[in-house]
């Protein structure tokens, strides 16, 4: 596991977390998964923001989106991190405003 800083193509600030797994046998298979968390707007690599909201009772928690990019990595397990981290640079601020946009929507629903 390892946690890198994304910049997002509005230039904002992304930390993710990369994983590689393998499966070993006779056709051995490796995979590269990149994932973060957003929480209310917030992008984290992990559920630490998550805990840390949730722990302060004063504080509400409007939404939790994981986001997991994966890429098959048996060929060249560089080239598939850069892949995954190419695609949630250019993805993220495009899933932020979706699920805002959503979110405020939904808000607007209720109140009618």
């Amino acid at each position: 596991r390892e946690t890198i800083e994304l910049r997002s193509s509005a230039n904002t600030r992304v930390p993710v977390e990369i994983h590689h797994f393998s499966r070993a046998g006779m056709s051995s298979q490796r995979v590269a998964v990149l994932s973060y968390y957003l929480i209310d707007g917030a992008y984290a690599p992990d559920v630490s923001l998550l805990r840390s909201k949730l722990w302060r009772l004063k504080r509400d928690v409007r939404y939790v989106v994981q986001v997991q990019i994966a890429c098959d990595a048996s060929l060249d397990p560089d080239q598939a991190e850069q892949a995954v981290s190419t695609f949630a640079a250019d993805s993220a601020d495009t899933i932020r405003a979706l699920i805002e946009n959503a979110v405020a929507e939904a808000k607007y629903e209720r109140r009618k």
